[in-house]
């Protein structure tokens, strides 16, 4: 570096502490506390000093919330978990990865599967992980709700719960959940609750009554620039919740794509391009400013050989919510999208280099997913790594599938049929720079190395555990 560019780096590094304590604390409140304040912190003593701590307080990623029906005694908390792509600060070429994790406390998070909340696989005895994410390349990419029992066996309540915070509106904070089919209180209802609402509010519209159907029947909800969306199916359209309104018990309702066909034996079907399709499935898809619905069909009925198409429209807000309009894409640009069973999002091919732009991935399992954990062959364990000689590591990847918008004739691939190495990694196995700690052998340090995808069996041995002493 030569003297003047060592100079300018001096002027302008000494004219940002000087930045006004005024400036720097309202210029807070756009990032993410969680993330990025650690950070800002870190640039020079002035910073840390105009930004102290105790003058923040972090939303909570979970809470206790009022009781969803009066016969359900029970203890209810709304839970927060995070999509996060990591990779090592040290190593620019790592390819992220992408992990589902919830805070176990302060700058401590603890790793999930990204299907589900349970262990993100099985071992004897069991190991763990925490990641301090000041450590690593960190991008958010979505903050996924849901609402659990608390009392007695905790279960998930919800099948999917959107919503976030809004620190210029007057609600702050809102959620609108889901419920799972299986629940007394109804069949895939929806409840809304704002921070400070003393009791959620049911969209009873969406549930059944008297026995009888619901009237409106959804299929998937999204969050997006400060509202709530709604698919249903029976009337084929959109309903609508703005927090800010003071009637939030019912949805307004904005025009679905105009394709809607006839039911067929009970099966919907559309039409598109003068071509009749059997629907399978309806996605809201948030993606960097832009929501995305995703509507998924097949030509054939009731054939194993049916190729699944995918077509996609993206929102345009008009001036009322009525007058939005969905226009129908061929092209998701440098968008790849993730399509799950409780949360879907959208990012940037820049920051996955090995993935194809344009892409839509399904990691919807089959719920619920199911599958027998293992047992140790070993009366007394050894001390130190040798113990883990069990590690059951189920085959997620056959519930990836991928799908491009410009190879649609090849329809749906299975990650079997794409490289292991580039798009499976994303999901599994965990790379070797994550270390994990073994909490019944005195939280000794290891690190999995050549994890292999297998089918589950109780008889499964995986090696290449490496053991950090």
């Amino acid at each position: 570096m030569d003297q003047h560019s060592e100079s300018t780096v001096t002027t302008s590094t000494a004219e940002w502490s000087k930045l006004p304590s005024d400036i720097l604390q309202h210029l807070v409140n756009y990032i993410d506390l969680t993330l990025d304040l650690p950070r800002i912190r870190g640039v020079c003593s002035s910073w840390r000093t105009s930004l102290p701590l105790n003058k923040f307080h972090k939303p909570p990623s979970y809470f206790r919330v009022p009781k969803l029906d009066i016969r359900l005694q029970l203890s209810i908390l709304l839970i927060q978990s995070r999509f996060y792509l990591i990779s090592p600060l040290a190593d620019n070429n790592t390819t992220p990865w992408l992990v589902r994790i919830a805070e176990t406390g302060l700058n401590k998070w603890h790793l999930l599967n990204p299907f589900n909340v349970d262990d993100y696989f099985h071992s004897d005895p069991p190991i763990t992980t925490r990641i301090n994410l000041l450590d690593f390349r960190v991008i958010e990419v979505a903050k996924p709700w849901s609402v659990q029992v608390v009392s007695g066996e905790g279960h998930t309540m919800s099948k999917k719960v959107v919503g976030g915070w809004n620190l210029n509106a007057d609600y702050i904070f809102a959620v609108l959940a889901q419920l799972e089919v299986s629940l007394h209180i109804g069949e895939g209802g929806l409840m809304f609750k704002r921070l400070h609402d003393r009791k959620w509010v049911p969209i009873k519209s969406t549930f059944r009554q008297n026995g009888e159907d619901s009237e409106h029947r959804i299929l998937d909800t999204a969050y997006h620039n400060g509202l709530f969306y709604a698919f249903e199916l029976v009337n084929w359209k959109v309903g609508v919740i703005d927090p800010t309104k003071p009637d939030i018990s019912s949805l307004i309702f904005m025009d679905a794509p105009d394709c809607h066909g006839e039911s067929i034996n009970d099966q919907f079907s559309f039409l598109i391009d003068g071509v009749r399709y059997i629907l399978n499935c309806v996605c809201l898809v948030p993606c960097n400013e832009q929501l995305y619905l995703v509507i998924g069909s097949t030509k054939k009925r009731s054939s194993s050989s049916s190729k699944t198409t995918l077509f996609v429209f993206v929102l345009k807000q008009g001036d009322k919510i009525e007058e939005s309009k969905w226009e129908r894409v061929t092209n998701l640009v440098d968008h790849i999208l993730f399509i799950g069973y409780d949360v879907s999002f959208g990012v940037s091919s820049s920051i996955l280099p090995n993935w194809k732009p344009g892409s839509i991935c399904t990691f919807r399992k089959p719920f619920p997913l199911r599958y027998d954990g293992c047992t140790s062959r070993f009366q007394g364990l050894p001390e130190g790594g040798q113990s883990l000689k069990m590690i059951s590591y189920p085959e997620y990847w056959r519930h990836l599938k991928m799908y491009n918008l410009k190879e649609e004739e090849k329809g749906f691939v299975g990650f079997e049929e794409l490289s292991m190495k580039e798009y499976t990694g994303l999901f599994f196995p965990p790379p070797a720079w994550v270390k994990w700690s073994c909490p019944t052998l005195d939280n000794v340090e290891f690190r999995l190395n050549n994890l292999k995808f297998s089918r589950l069996k109780k008889s499964d041995v995986f090696s290449g555990v490496d053991v950090d002493e």
